[in-house]
């Protein structure tokens, strides 16, 4: 399995990468079938380990059993094993995707889950706002390093995404800078003094979005009654900044889309959102936009005296 991962077949990104060794050494070492040789081991014994998870968890039984079918049959193909005995599994729990269609949270939705994460805890509340705030994908969030963050108090704050850490085809990705928003920094501060400055921005939860998108983003959905993808996160911010600045082009900067209409293409490292004025700007009126809204009372449902009285009568 190890061997698989390591040779990373099919220009699998490194986060990606990264992803299958998780769960590797979370699932499958340490297991008695982990311990057995790719010739050795039986059906029986794949099958128990996808089953046993399953229990606990069908979304990561899916993901272990994927992984376990790619490794045999890329195992197989390169003479590595004698026989590919993971065809013979069944899979190990209905497979539930998370909704893939693109949409915007309306207002009284941004209110419930900006408010909704506050008792999860600093940095699941963090990490679910600052894409709301900035636009970010799962991944840039999640394996997020202080070192990207340029945070002051005063001035402009910039976050620099590395190329890594994005979307796109291994070689061809660049990395992204973005302006912060006065009220991202105060998030990112406040969390920074809470968990200290350590590599990693989201330690704990990030590893479980990026282990685990489906279970996690349940919990949260149950806590504050919103069903969301962090897709939608994404998209909602798009839909704001664009609200907010009347601009067609600030978004799709935002979002590290190449080859914006009216922006010249600049070959770098990093695509540079922070060098546009109007992208902080839209961004920085969405997070004030957001702020009024959180801090506004819940409108009350008022029933007319006279309809009361008749019901009364009734």
């Amino acid at each position: 399995m190890s061997a698989f991962v390591e040779a990373g077949e099919n220009r699998k990104s490194e986060k990606t990468q990264g992803e299958y060794r998780r769960i590797v050494a979370a699932e499958i070492d340490g297991t008695p079938a982990g311990a057995t040789t790719a010739n050795d081991v039986t059906a029986p014994e794949l099958d128990a380990i996808c089953r046993k998870i399953a229990k606990r968890s069908p979304p990561m039984a899916i993901n272990v059993y994927k992984l376990i079918r790619a490794a045999f049959r890329w195992g197989f193909k390169k003479d590595l094993v004698d026989r590919d005995v993971s065809a013979k599994l069944d899979r190990p729990a209905e497979e539930h995707r998370l909704p893939t269609e693109e949409r915007t949270l309306n207002d009284e939705e941004v209110r419930r889950l900006w408010l909704g994460v506050e008792p999860l805890g600093r940095e699941m509340a963090t990490f679910i706002r600052l894409p709301l705030l900035s636009g970010t994908r799962r991944g840039e969030t999640a394996l997020a390093e202080w070192r990207e963050f340029e945070l002051r108090e005063q001035g402009t704050s910039v976050w620099r995404i590395r190329a890594e850490h994005r979307k796109g085809q291994r070689g061809k990705k660049r990395g992204l800078v973005i302006p912060l928003s006065p009220l991202a920094v105060r998030l990112l501060l406040a969390l920074r003094e809470e968990t200290g400055s350590g590599t990693r921005v989201f330690p704990t939860v990030g590893e479980r979005f990026l282990i685990n998108l489906y279970r996690s983003t349940e919990e949260v959905r149950k806590a504050t009654g919103v069903r969301f993808s962090l897709h939608d996160l994404r998209a909602t911010c798009a839909t704001g900044v664009r609200r907010m600045s009347g601009l067609p082009h600030v978004p799709a900067l935002v979002l590290g889309h190449q080859g914006v209409p009216g922006v010249p293409d600049v070959t770098s490292r990093y695509d540079r959102a922070d060098t546009v004025p109007e992208v902080a700007n839209g961004l920085n009126a969405w997070a004030e936009y957001i702020e009024g809204l959180v801090k506004t009372e819940p409108p009350l449902r008022v029933v007319s005296i006279h309809a009361k009285r008749k019901r009364m009568r009734g």
